[in-house]
């Protein structure tokens, strides 16, 4: 029996897949990557509306990454758990990417009696038994050291997303009619940044801020908007958005 008769010649070889959550975004990673990489899975609900794993491609010996964000979390969390799952003794190694991280608002205690969420999400995930976790510019930075507070063998990888924002305002928009700007006072730096960047190649690029007044889990009463914006396309760069829209003087409409 030769190597690729008994399976060994796939051993190490990377391996990508995902869940339900975002399946586009994967697909366009396997063509960059090739397709041959991708791992396809087959995933229902029963009756009640509990997730199944019907059917996941032979992992067996390979490098698996499973790229899966979890907006709307809770569904897109399981996924994540029960994929594992499905080719935790298969894999030889296996690191989830998660480019978008649900219920990382609440990464600290605000008052007595409440969570901190990412604690408990994080804790999940490790606890599926992977052996390490990318992330794509986290709502707070520090939260990327939670997994290995947990486990100190998990490899976390924090990633900009700078440099992929920049390259598409810079190829998409007329930046001399744009404006960046900051959704709330907590991403002014982030947005800062991306903005000193693109002010060098296109001088007349403007800057902005929103501060929300009255926010709190269920919305915005206000939004008080600083900066240059009539007649301009604005950019508001933020790691979280919401569809609302806002009149000129800055009141919350349909």
């Amino acid at each position: 029996m030769n190597k690729r008769e008994n399976g060994f010649s796939k051993k190490g070889e990377l391996a990508i897949m995902t869940g339900n959550a975002n399946p586009d975004l994967v697909q366009k990673v396997a063509k960059i990557l090739g397709e041959d990489l991708f791992l396809r899975t087959q995933i229902g609900s029963f009756r009640d509306k509990e997730c199944r794993i019907i059917s996941v491609d032979d992992a067996r010996g390979r490098d698996v990454y499973l790229i899966q964000p979890t907006g709307q979390p809770d569904r897109n969390l399981v996924e994540i758990e029960l994929l594992v799952g499905a080719i935790r003794r298969s894999a030889e190694k296996i690191t989830v990417v998660i480019p978008y991280f649900g219920y990382s608002r609440q990464e600290r205690r605000g008052e007595s009696r409440q969570p901190i969420s990412i604690n408990s999400v994080m804790r999940r995930l490790v606890g599926t038994g992977i052996d390490g976790l990318v992330f794509f510019h986290l709502h707070n930075p520090v939260s990327a050291g939670i997994p290995e507070a947990i486990d100190p063998h998990m490899k976390v990888d924090h990633l900009n997303a700078r440099t992929i924002i920049l390259d598409y305002l810079m190829k998409s928009r007329n930046l001399k009619k744009t404006t960046i700007a900051s959704a709330d006072v907590g991403g002014t730096a982030f947005a800062r940044s991306c903005w000193q960047r693109l002010h060098a190649a296109a001088p007349k690029v403007g800057f902005g801020l929103a501060y929300k007044v009255g926010t709190s889990s269920t919305g915005i009463e206000e939004v008080k908007l600083f900066g240059d914006y009539r007649g301009r396309e604005v950019v508001f760069i933020d790691d979280m958005t919401t569809q609302r829209r806002y009149d000129h003087q800055g009141q919350q409409g349909g």
